[in-house]
């Protein structure tokens, strides 16, 4: 059996430079990748670009990024023997004269500190700018594939890289000191997700919800065209050697296939004919889904639920600036403990769901009857088994055999026997429990939402979480605590959940409400409804 420190899943940007910055605190790595040829990594241009958008606005994290970035692909070559990455001013051309003149009333000392003119002026012959531009300092292109591959080879002569498919809700299993994956013969202290976009098909990705953008780029030959500079104007042109360039890229939400399309081209070739007047042959044409996250910003974290486990998404095409600087920021909390910086946020329904954990602990004690009506990856149903301890039962409930596996298989890891896993709706929770539970159950679990890799047909209907909730009260002792987390955003089942707790409000049942947003589309609600009356009393130890 191997024994490392840290096992990173993903060698893209976001893996590479997290398995470089722990190989630098003294740890020993494993990077496991599938080796696919198109990822969105290896489709990326690697430019970083100090103003970026239609409305010309510095890039976010920019003071801080573009040092960290230059002097970590610099340590890098100089492990490796290769160049990876060049410093160079880019050129941004106006598209209009109203772009230009608004651009030149912006009255913002951090964005001008980084523009200067064009120098040398770009040739008339090559590029049309009849509205002018302005240079980009700070700025400069990471020749990806590049830096990819000596990276790899650099682990792999180190006997830190492996080529395999993690099955990540199959082939790991949590230990007490940390994570096993039997399949390779690895066990390590924790592992650090770095996968895009396939981290929303497993249940240990951080439960980041993703808004992906597909982004085509063309490889050309213009004879005759020598700049060495990256040129901006609606879409990008970047020299790769002598007369071949790279343009791009397309940003759509529509089309998320990894495949090229003739719209793109043609999009991409109409652009360039607005500033590029030399003649040039399309010799190469690529696509790739970029991992954006709703919210925009990139997300690093421990997991909510397993101390041993971490992530680090949502690069979206920042990523060869930003990669170098958020991955040392996520790796000091890996090796110090440290608590993540707010805008780095794991899932915010996390939050929530940790509020709900709280307002059951104050009522539950060891030895008591709780249900998780929605066992999905069994993360919930641990925390009640543990709560309540060897005296205790839990009964977990789902309608996907895939969550009861994986349910059964974390509570293998954890030890705990205490459990009865039930393959059923929630909607039938009254027939499905013993007739002893009615009136006694201290705690029900609601957490809704769709199994990550789980069949979507059989997600629960409104419909069912109606009766499912009404039965949930009529389980609960007094004193006993009913909660339900959803991050479905006030659609059918937030509107089914308040319709039967405002109905349960009053007498019998007190019921509280609150939302946390983090300023997109993620919101999250957390409803606690707590039986009135007295329930069992805790000794002096709280339990």
């Amino acid at each position: 059996m191997l024994n490392v420190d840290t096992i990173v899943i993903g060698q893209g940007l976001a893996g590479t430079a997290v398995a470089w910055h722990l190989r630098w605190a003294g740890q020993r790595v494993l990077v496991v990748d599938r080796g696919d040829a198109a990822t969105a990594s290896r489709v990326a241009a690697g430019l970083v670009t100090p103003i970026t958008g239609q409305r010309l606005v510095k890039t976010w994290k920019l003071d801080d990024a573009y040092p960290a970035a230059v002097a970590f692909y610099h340590r890098v070559e100089a492990e490796t023997g290769e160049q990876v990455f060049v410093s160079r001013e880019m050129v941004r051309l106006f598209a209009d004269e109203s772009e230009r003149t608004a651009f030149e009333q912006r009255d913002s000392p951090s964005l001008l500190a980084i523009v200067r003119a064009v120098s040398p002026p770009l040739d008339p012959a090559s590029f049309a700018a009849p509205h002018g531009g302005f240079a980009m300092v700070s700025a400069g292109r990471l020749d990806v594939i590049r830096y990819l591959d000596a990276s790899r080879a650099k682990f792999e002569r180190e006997g830190g890289f492996q080529v395999a498919n993690i099955d990540s809700g199959r082939d790991l299993e949590l230990t007490p000191g940390g994570v096993s994956v039997p399949r390779l013969g690895v066990e390590a202290k924790q592992v650090v997700f770095c996968q895009g976009l396939a981290a929303g098909d497993h249940p240990w990705g951080g439960g980041i919800r993703f808004a992906p953008a597909k982004g085509e780029v063309l490889t050309l030959r213009v004879p005759g065209l020598a700049e060495d500079r990256v040129i901006h104007r609606g879409v990008w042109l970047a020299p790769v050697g002598g007369d071949v360039f790279l343009a791009g890229a397309t940003y759509d939400r529509s089309d998320l296939t990894p495949t090229p399309t003739v719209r793109g081209r043609a999009h991409i070739e109409g652009r360039l004919r607005e500033f590029l007047r030399l003649p040039f042959e399309v010799i190469g044409h690529s696509a790739g889904i970029r991992p954006v996250v709703q919210g925009g910003k990139p997300v690093f974290g421990w997991h909510p639920q397993a101390s041993q486990l971490a992530f680090f998404n949502g690069l979206g095409s920042k990523g060869a600036l930003l990669a170098p600087f958020l991955a040392a920021q996520l790796v000091e909390q890996l090796t110090s403990s440290t608590v993540p910086p707010p805008t780095h946020r794991s899932r915010v329904s996390a939050r929530v769901t940790e509020q709900a954990h709280a307002a059951i602990r104050e009522v539950l004690c060891p030895g008591e009857i709780a249900i998780d009506a929605t066992a999905g990856n069994g993360r919930d149903t641990v925390f009640l088994a543990e709560l309540l301890g060897p005296t205790g039962r839990v009964f977990a409930l789902d309608v996907q055999p895939l969550a009861l596996e994986r349910t059964a298989a974390l509570l293998r890891t954890r030890g705990l026997g205490n459990v009865t896993l039930i393959r059923e709706d929630h909607a039938n929770l009254a027939t499905a429990l013993p007739a002893d539970c009615l009136g006694r159950v201290g705690a029900v679990l609601f957490h809704f939402g769709p199994l990550p890799g789980g069949d979507r047909s059989l997600n629960p209907a409104p419909g069912s979480t109606v009766a499912g909730l009404r039965a949930a009260l009529a389980l609960l002792r007094p004193g006993g605590v009913l909660t339900g987390v959803t991050t479905l955003g006030g659609g059918d089942m937030d509107r089914a959940m308040r319709d039967v707790l405002a109905a349960a409000s009053g007498m019998r049942f007190e019921v509280r409400e609150s939302c946390t947003d983090n300023g997109n589309a993620t919101t999250a609600w957390l409803f606690v409804v707590v039986r009135v009356g007295v329930g069992p009393k805790r000794d002096a130890t709280g339990n």
